[in-house]
């Protein structure tokens, strides 16, 4: 039996006002994300409004359980979400090498494949594919490339973004020559809602090579993570870099990290006697366990 007063506006002790006004907020998200407890005490509260509706629509009682299963689907028709078409989808093939390595989808019926591995001259790598799924075809992006960026892999990465169109196509792995050293540097391009346009060049030009020597100091992991025969390639590793700079000026230290730190030699170490092999050679593993971040912070 349902004791309603419309005098007070409350069903045994409830307000029928807030109700309506929790049943707003609930459909608005509008509730105070901050109060977990606000939140269940308007769900509860919710229901003997929700059984008072469906009597008024369809003549009868809801059971408090039937009341949570439609409370359940009116939350989730509110809900937004997708669906993927597995029995005919639309397939974009390319001859390009790696084409399909990243894909990022535009507005309307448009998406930009990446083929980073694709070769476009002797000494650039990487292109970018726009296709339409409404034709299942695709053609290249045209883009002048400038000719310091040498083997980048453009596409290997892709981002895309709204209000305002923006396309943000990189390239990850472009060597920059300075004397006996290479550099990894990226180049990325910018594009706006018309892709047949020059975008903007990111960053503009490339920093130039350090005018003054660098000094190096190897950060090795010696955890037991690391099994020996490998252990020894990295030292072995180390002596070869330094070996390569024994024409230069620069100077070399080298940290072991586990769950333990040693330093094995520093930069004064190695400039008063700059010898690889005497000073790489008696390096023992530590074994432990593998403290990375730590490692890097002492370094650093």
């Amino acid at each position: 039996m349902i004791n309603y007063s419309h005098e007070t506006n409350s069903y045994k002790g409830f307000n029928y006002n807030k109700t309506v006004q929790i049943a707003h907020k609930l459909v608005h998200q509008e509730r105070p994300p901050q109060s977990l407890a606000y939140f269940k005490s308007d769900y509860f509260s919710f229901m003997p409004f929700l059984a008072l509706v469906m009597r008024s629509v369809t003549g009868c009682l809801l059971s408090r359980a039937m009341t949570r299963q439609v409370l359940l689907f009116t939350a989730l028709a509110l809900c937004h979400g997708f669906n993927l078409d597995t029995e005919n989808p639309v397939v974009f093939r390319g001859n390009a090498k790696s084409f399909g390595q990243s894909v990022v989808q535009l507005e309307g019926s448009r998406v930009v494949v990446g083929a980073p591995q694709e070769v476009k001259t002797a000494n650039q790598t990487g292109g970018l594919y726009q296709c339409d799924y409404s034709t299942a075809a695709c053609e290249p992006i045209q883009l002048q490339v400038p000719p310091e960026a040498v083997n980048m892999s453009l596409g290997l990465s892709l981002a895309f973004a709204t209000n305002p169109f923006r396309l943000l196509a990189c390239g990850p792995t472009l060597h920059q020559v300075c004397q006996e050293n290479t550099y990894l540097n990226g180049l990325c391009f910018l594009f706006g809602s018309n892709l047949r346009q020059p975008p903007q060049r990111l960053p503009s030009a490339l920093r130039e090579c350090p005018q003054q020597e660098s000094d190096i100091a190897f950060l090795i992991d010696g955890s037991g993570s690391i099994i020996p025969n490998d252990f020894q390639r990295m030292k072995e590793f180390v002596s070869t870099v330094m070996n390569q700079f024994t024409k230069s000026n620069t100077l070399f230290s080298l940290m072991q990290f586990s769950d333990a730190f040693r330093t094995h030699f520093t930069f004064k170490d190695f400039k008063a006697n700059p010898n690889p092999t005497l000073l790489v050679r008696p390096i023992k593993q530590l074994e432990g366990w593998t403290h990375t971040a730590t490692g890097i912070r002492k370094v650093v």
